[in-house]
């Protein structure tokens, strides 16, 4: 796991290093990365059910049921991407002929959420929408759990390499001992390479870049504790997972000839 007083700014420099090259990977390249980051997940799953029982006393019923759907939704997310229509690609014939398509928006950091430790957490939904959408990835883990998202984040590393990406594609960050967890979330959210940020409060929440710097002056509650519990996948409409995947992405228009 990255110390936080050393190695920050050589996670976020690599994650802004993959952003293009990851970003430009076709949806069926994406897809076949999720599955596979589902996968080792699954490879894991003793260990993941163990340490994560052991570090907050859900369950082992009730964990192995939280790696199960943390599988399927990387899985249904896959199937998304994979058919492509969520970049939106329109053409406007013109003059002038233009090109409108959604691109991802960079690297996003997701925090770690505290009660769902699998499914809303270092491989949860907000990472792997962000995954899904092109973007990568900086995970802070939660203090309640980090042995547990020391070991998500063995799989999708894993993953990363299997599917012969950058490194930078994911990173998982905590704050070091001693060092407070507010202000090093403040330093996460503040820096201007992250373009995006994911949150929940009692729904998704994704700030962009724009309203970053607003979100770190005020600096509301715990910063680095924020939970990430979004509403249940399964629950959700298609159209709103279609959503989840572009709310990773801006519009951007090209002219052509």
């Amino acid at each position: 796991m990255t110390d936080a007083r050393h190695d920050l700014d050589a996670v976020l420099d690599a994650a802004t290093a993959a952003a293009g090259p990851y970003g430009a990977l076709d949806g069926q390249a994406r897809a076949a990365f999720l599955s596979e980051i589902a996968g080792q997940l699954e490879s894991r799953g003793d260990a993941l059910v163990e340490t994560a029982h052991r570090e907050t006393a859900l369950g082992m019923e009730r964990l192995r049921a939280e790696l199960a759907r943390t599988a399927s939704q990387l899985r249904m997310f896959a199937a998304l991407v994979a058919n492509g229509s969520w970049a939106g690609a329109r053409i406007d014939s013109g003059p002038p002929a233009l090109r409108r398509l959604l691109v991802p928006i960079g690297p996003v950091v997701v925090f770690g959420a505290s009660n769902f430790p699998l499914a809303f957490s270092v491989a949860g939904g907000d990472t792997t929408s962000a995954l899904a959408a092109g973007c990568p990835v900086i995970c802070k883990a939660h203090p309640a759990h980090r042995d547990t998202s020391v070991v998500s984040a063995a799989a999708i590393d894993a993953a990363v390499a299997a599917s012969g990406l950058a490194s930078g594609v994911f990173g998982l960050v905590a704050t070091a001992a001693g060092d407070s967890d507010v202000e090093f979330g403040r330093r996460l959210v503040a820096d201007d390479r992250i373009e995006a940020v994911a949150i929940e409060r009692g729904q998704q929440t994704l700030l962009t870049r724009q309203s970053l710097r607003i979100f770190a002056r005020l600096a509301i509650g715990r910063v680095g504790q924020w939970t990430l519990c979004l509403r249940a996948f399964e629950q959700l409409l298609p159209e709103e997972r279609h959503h989840r995947v572009r709310v990773c992405l801006v519009e951007r228009d090209q002219r052509f000839e």
